[in-house]
């Protein structure tokens, strides 16, 4: 960012065209089946577990899940709706059977 102020503002025309280095991209961590298992079971209430599985089980953003909505979970097709995701586009995602059943839980409870 700085280097393209730099270059479009202080240095003549003919340096404008610079080319900018480019990012290097990195995956993401993914945790281990007992790592989420041993997050799971340190949670405090059903609420915290339904929001944690939510959030991983589905690969969600923080954002995403706090705009759920339950008219969002589609149990028959085994769906998440997820609207308006990164970039204001809506999305599916899987529902697995164990957070389809937290969720219920906690819709109860």
């Amino acid at each position: 960012m700085g280097l393209r102020f730099f270059s479009t503002h202080t240095l003549p025309r003919s340096f404008a065209n610079l080319p900018l280095p480019k990012r290097t991209k990195t995956l993401p961590v993914v945790f281990s089946r007992e790592e989420v298992a041993r997050l799971l079971a340190n949670t405090a209430t059903l609420r915290e577990r339904a929001l944690l599985m939510t959030t991983y089980g589905g690969g969600l953003r923080v954002s995403e899940v706090g705009r759920l909505r339950v008219k969002d979970i589609d149990a028959q097709r085994d769906l998440l709706r997820i609207e308006p995701g990164k970039g204001r586009k809506d999305r599916y995602t899987l529902l697995g059977p164990r957070l389809l059943a937290t969720l219920r839980q906690y819709w109860q409870g």
